[in-house]
């Protein structure tokens, strides 16, 4: 990716610059100017001596986005730079266009943030960028969620990436990061960045298999635009399932000698310890007689490829999931990892992307059908009763690795 002459000008008129803020928005013009003066709060509050710069990466939205952007005046210490994302649209080009701009004006610290943050604090940028500018390589965020919130991270990105790459990191996909200099020229030169949504997973595969220096830290609640879109997952979540489960099974199958003799866990530092004590995330609702139907439709239609992708008892045990009640479904922890094992075996197997395609579309039934699961199971536990069984299930795949090695 090489940057316009228009982008090599501006960055040259104020490079060097110490850290980056980078914005990726799309079709967000109700919270971008909210998002922008949080950002240069933190800004002020925190690097008022760091020589900073923010950079908003569009997405070519339909609405007002990139024109509040450019209107919103920040303050007059703080850099700007406004521009569409370069490549083919998505979440990554944003990522991979921020990431360029940063790595001309010399930056030793990028921090991402979504532009459709609603709980956004100044804080956040602290909390992000210190620990990269005192030498780490990856921060990555812990927020305060609610059970139904984070849907692909509870039930596959998190556990796999424990399990798998034996790193404990519970907000992999988290979409808020921290990333330094060495990780940022690692992701640009060797091109691991996609274009769409499974960036956030390649970044963190990325420092986990490299070795890096990775903290957690805490951002406290994480309310953004997209969460009330949940209670209809066909929508919203399954066009993401599809780039972030598949660039997550790409990366488990391109690292299969690392995570086969990696023999110690990934050491994860966390910046605070202790109990939250802030606000109670909104609740989100989930329609479950929605998330059955899909389940069930999805079973039929690529029956045939499930029968061929997992063993006998665990086919038949899906066959008879589909003909439970969804308000009492039972899709237990075991089956469910096994399921997912398998998935990410049968992915390994096929070589085109129709046919990768094919067996992703074929597991996102099954993953409804555990999601509907796991509501039916916390349907009176509080956010964290609801989160203990989350870390129960990512404690389930840890225990069930020998399988994954077995049949991978």
């Amino acid at each position: 990716m090489e940057l316009t002459p228009v982008l090599q000008e501006e960055i040259k008129k104020i490079k060097p610059v110490d850290l980056v803020v980078g914005i990726c928005a799309k079709d967000v013009e109700t919270t971008i100017v909210h998002t922008m003066n949080v950002v240069g709060m933190g800004l002020q509050q925190y690097f008022s001596q760091v020589e900073s710069l923010v950079v908003i990466s569009d997405g070519f939205s339909k609405d007002r986005t990139k024109e509040m952007a450019q209107m919103f005046t920040l303050p007059s210490t703080i850099n700007k730079i406004v521009t569409e994302d370069i490549g083919e649209a998505g979440k990554g080009s944003a990522i991979r266009t921020i990431l360029e701009i940063a790595r001309a004006a010399d930056a030793r610290c990028v921090v991402f943030v979504d532009g459709d943050l609603l709980s956004v604090s100044p804080r956040w940028v602290a909390n992000l960028a210190e620990p990269v500018l005192f030498g780490a390589d990856l921060v990555v965020p812990q927020y305060i969620r609610d059970k139904y919130d984070g849907v692909i991270t509870n039930n596959i990105a998190y556990p796999l990436i424990r399990s798998v790459f034996k790193a404990d990191i519970r907000q992999p996909i988290g979409g808020e990061y921290g990333i330094s200099r060495k990780l940022m020229e690692k992701l640009l030169d060797e091109a691991i960045i996609p274009h769409h949504f499974g960036v956030d997973i390649a970044i963190t595969v990325t420092a986990a298999t490299d070795s890096m220096d990775i903290r957690n830290t805490q951002l406290g609640l994480k309310i953004h635009s997209s969460s009330i879109k949940y209670a209809e997952p066909s929508e919203h979540l399954v066009p993401m399932f599809r780039q972030v489960v598949g660039t997550l099974f790409d990366l488990i199958e391109r690292h299969e000698e690392y995570w086969r003799n990696i023999k110690h866990a990934v050491t994860i530092r966390s910046r605070e310890n202790g109990q939250y004590y802030g606000q109670k995330p909104l609740p989100v609702k989930v329609r479950t007689a929605k998330l059955m139907e899909h389940f069930q439709e999805g079973f039929e239609n690529h029956k045939e490829l499930l029968k061929s992708s997992l063993p006998k008892d665990i086919f038949e045990r899906m066959n008879a999931i589909r003909a439970q009640n969804h308000q009492t479904v039972s899709f237990d922890m075991e089956t469910w990892a096994k399921v997912v094992y398998h998935m990410a075996a049968a992915h390994k197997r096929v070589k085109t992307a129709e046919d990768k395609n094919r067996v992703l579309d074929a597991f996102c039934g099954l993953w409804m059908g555990r999601f509907n699961s796991f509501v039916v199971e916390t349907k009176d536990m509080d956010n964290g009763e609801g989160e203990k069984v989350i870390i129960r299930q990512a404690e389930t795949f840890e225990a069930l690795r020998p399988y994954l090695e077995k049949i991978y």
